[in-house]
C-alpha cells in the first residue's frame, strides 16, 4: 500500500495532461499573457460563460442520485454497504 501512495504522488507530479480541453485553457491563459489580447478564450471557457446556475444545481444535486440508480452502481453501492463494517 505505501508503494501505491508513494507512486501515486510522484507520478501526479511527472505525468504530462492529456485532458485536451485543460491543455487548450492552458494554452489560452499563456497566449493571453504573452499578447495582451484578452479576448483569446478557449472552448472550454466560452462554455462556461454560457452556463445558468439552475444547469449547475441540477449536475450538483440530482446527477449523483440518477447515476446511482445504475444497474451497475446500484448493485456495486448494495454491495459495498452489506461487505464493508466500517
Amino acid at each position: 500500500m505505501w508503494i501505491s501512495a508513494f507512486t501515486l504522488i510522484l507520478l501526479s507530479f511527472w505525468l504530462p495532461e492529456t485532458h485536451g480541453p485543460t491543455i487548450l485553457l492552458k494554452r489560452a491563459k499563456r497566449l493571453r499573457k504573452l499578447t495582451g489580447n484578452q479576448s483569446l478564450r478557449s472552448q472550454s471557457e466560452i462554455d462556461m460563460a454560457a452556463i445558468n446556475p439552475k444547469e449547475v444545481m441540477f449536475e450538483i444535486l440530482v446527477r449523483p442520485f440518477i447515476l446511482a440508480l445504475e444497474p451497475a452502481m446500484l448493485f456495486a453501492n448494495i454491495f459495498l454497504g452489506l461487505v464493508c463494517e466500517c
